[in-house]
């Protein structure tokens, strides 16, 4: 746990650097990728605040208790009121908060909101957190590794299980289950395509059955952590 941690401290450290650099006491996070790359939320309806030496997470009832076990590092506040005034209000009560910024990923309809309701200026920020996940840690590249060998192992045990007149839903079933056995899920909805179905890239599998002499094209990822 104390690794983990770590892990989190580092990375908010590298976000508050570039914060500092470009002058911003405030940033709010709405991306579900980047809380949780900050933070370990991997709830919904979130936000995140990252001041120079604060962090809080702002939800509903529904993800207090989830937020608080995957959450130590951050202070919850669990709103009773739209998110947008729950920002604001916190923001309120930070002190030393004169300028903020938010993900350009939010809806505009939230950002001119928040914009409106602040009492301080609101600047749209591009790549934030992105920039800082473009280098990975050691804790990525386990986890990809592992992501890796999880979806070769879920194809090498299903090969030998094709057989003629399975359809293309049961065979991607079947690789979801055994992703899922190991721990993963799928990193996109799994293709499986026979015969001319294989010339969409992206075929979306249907009810489409296995001739005995047939091409069989199959994608797939696992997701992991």
């Amino acid at each position: 746990m104390h690794m983990k941690n770590q892990i989190f401290k580092n990375r908010i450290k590298c976000v508050r650097k570039i914060l500092a650099e470009k002058k911003f006491d405030a940033a709010v996070l709405a991306d579900g990728s980047n809380v949780r790359y900050l933070s370990g939320f991997d709830g919904e309806d979130s936000m995140l605040i990252i001041t120079g030496k604060g962090l809080y997470l702002i939800t509903d009832s529904r993800y207090t208790l989830q937020a608080k076990k995957q959450c130590p590092a951050c202070r919850i506040i669990e709103r009773k009121t739209p998110m947008d005034e729950a920002v604001c209000v916190l923001l309120g009560k930070i002190g030393g908060v004169k300028t903020a910024c938010i993900e350009d990923k939010v809806e505009v309809r939230l950002f001119n909101s928040l914009r409106k309701k602040l009492s301080v200026p609101l600047k749209p920020i591009s790549n934030l957190v992105e920039s800082v996940r473009q280098i990975k840690d050691y804790s990525e590249i386990a986890a990809l590794r592992k992501a890796g060998e999880i979806a070769q192992r879920a194809l090498e045990k299903i090969l030998p299980l094709i057989y003629s007149g399975i359809r293309e839903t049961e065979l991607a079933a079947m690789l979801d289950y055994e992703l899922g056995k190991s721990g993963a899920a799928p990193a996109f909805e799994t293709i499986v395509a026979f015969g001319s179905n294989s010339a969409m890239p992206h075929h979306r599998p249907s009810s489409r059955r296995l001739k005995k002499i047939d091409t069989i094209l199959i994608d797939l990822g696992a997701k992991l952590n």
